[in-house]
């Protein structure tokens, strides 16, 4: 059993004596010790040989200091950060501020996020935002990322215009590759600052470095305590033990329903707002990692579990429905925190209507924890497996907890499914049709491509 303060993987009603044949046997997980000691061994030695540098990122104490330093000196100048990314450039950050940042506080550094392609918002924060009194962070590991690119080129003008070159030149810095790439020769050229996405570490992996890390401490997270979290994590997943190792045990169960059970379906479901970007940020981590249309052999295989975000209890009148009598080709992850930083009592009142009355006096999270457990009890009435990741409160020691264990525990499914968890090949098509479209050279095949899609279009009401 972990300590208190530590994240709680209870995977109960993942089994068969809890939920029946739609559960698995711990004799089915014990099947596959060989397999584990082998995976295992193997990430232990790829990770001794630097080919997880991710799982390196608790221990840079070194860039830490620069990090809080200069999140010090713009807090300290600026009212904003404009931070221009997009998936694990943007989602890391989004996923830290929005579950540890004070909202409300007096001294909270505005941060605002374009990781898409929307004119309008665009220009509704040109409209409302002081280019002396903005930031600019531009993340970008290849440095070639349309639509950060597209966002800096706008920006950029509307700090010139607004402060100057040299002004905008100081309010600016580039996240991204430390030795190539289009950011990094328009740094090195107009002398502007970096910061380095650490070398072989993907974007989706990258929250724990300078990537999430710097927006953070911009707002006043502790970013010590962030990392302290993570190296915690890293000793229990340290463990060659599936049934006390958290990231382990949680891929074994998945891989196994997925494929035992035709349960290709992961519904990620917070019973805490503070978690909502937490599972945009796994969504996108989990899909890209897994889904691979071939084996590291070559074989044809389909990988992946498709990651679903609801959010609890909002998501029990229009979901789960679905998930209770629906395909049985779904499992459910609860997020749940214990403590939800607040104390508040629903009123009595309305003793003649039970209905109302039944609440009065009751704590508002603890009608939520009723929620919560009354979802689990249906889900396993139905057969549904689901496990519950339990946290005491939302600290920046127990989010770099969840951050990391997220990670391992996507790489070691990706090793079970005997797939390359970190690379991205189809999404890579999609780039290259994007440079056809825009015209870019060496493209001319995707261009011409679709624009025999465009001509047969028959097919429209």
């Amino acid at each position: 059993m972990p300590l208190h303060s530590e994240i709680a993987l209870d995977f109960n009603n993942m089994l068969a004596d809890r939920i029946g044949p739609e559960g698995i046997d711990p004799d089915e997980i014990e099947a596959l010790s060989d397999t584990l000691r082998q995976t295992f061994k193997g990430l232990v030695d790829l990770r001794k040989l630097g080919q997880l540098p991710f799982r390196d990122l608790p221990y840079q104490e070194g860039l830490l200091d620069r990090i809080t330093t200069r999140a010090n000196e713009i807090r300290s100048r600026y009212e904003t950060v404009l931070l221009l990314g997009t998936g694990g450039s943007s989602l890391g950050a989004a996923c830290l501020i929005d579950s540890l940042a004070k909202q409300g506080s007096s001294n909270r550094m505005r941060l605002e996020i374009i990781e898409d392609l929307h004119p309008l918002r665009w220009k509704q924060l040109t409209d409302t935002l002081s280019p002396d009194k903005t930031f600019m962070i531009v993340v970008s590991k290849s440095g070639k990322t349309i639509e950060t690119l597209a966002a800096f080129l706008f920006f950029r003008q509307w700090m010139i215009e607004g402060v100057g070159e040299m002004g905008y030149r100081k309010g600016v810095l580039f996240i991204t590759d430390p030795n190539r790439g289009p950011l990094r020769e328009i740094a090195e050229k107009e002398k502007i600052e970096t910061f380095p996405v650490p070398p072989g570490v993907g974007g989706r992996y990258s929250v724990l470095s300078t990537v999430g890390l710097l927006p953070a401490a911009c707002v006043g997270i502790e970013v010590k305590s962030l990392l302290s979290g993570a190296r915690r994590m890293d000793e229990r997943c340290e463990k060659g033990d599936v049934w006390i190792n958290p990231a382990m045990m949680s891929a074994v169960l998945h891989y196994l329903v997925a494929k035992k059970k035709g349960r290709g379906i992961r519904v990620l479901m917070p019973y805490d707002d503070r978690l909502r970007s937490y599972t945009s940020w796994f969504a996108q981590l989990w899909a890209e990692s897994l889904g691979k249309r071939v084996s590291l052999r070559g074989e044809e295989i389909r990988a992946g579990i498709t990651p679903v975000r609801v959010e609890g209890s909002i998501d029990q009148h229009s979901q789960l429905q679905l998930y209770l009598e629906g395909p049985r080709d779904k499992t459910v992850t609860f997020l749940a925190v214990e403590h939800a930083g607040v104390a508040l009592k629903i009123p009595s009142a309305y003793d003649s209507h039970p209905e109302l009355s039944i609440l009065g006096g009751k704590a508002v999270d603890s009608l939520l924890k009723i929620q919560r457990q009354a979802t689990e009890a249906a889900l396993c009435d139905a057969g549904c497996p689901n496990l519950t990741l339990t946290m005491k409160e939302v600290t920046s020691d127990t989010i770099g907890q969840l951050l990391y264990l997220g990670e391992v525990e996507t790489v070691f499914t990706g090793a079970l499914y005997d797939i390359n968890p970190f690379d991205q090949p189809g999404v890579e098509k999609i780039k290259n049709y994007i440079q056809g479209l825009m015209g870019a050279a060496g493209f001319d095949k995707q261009r011409q491509a679709i624009d025999a899609v465009k001509k047969d279009r028959r097919f429209v009401i």
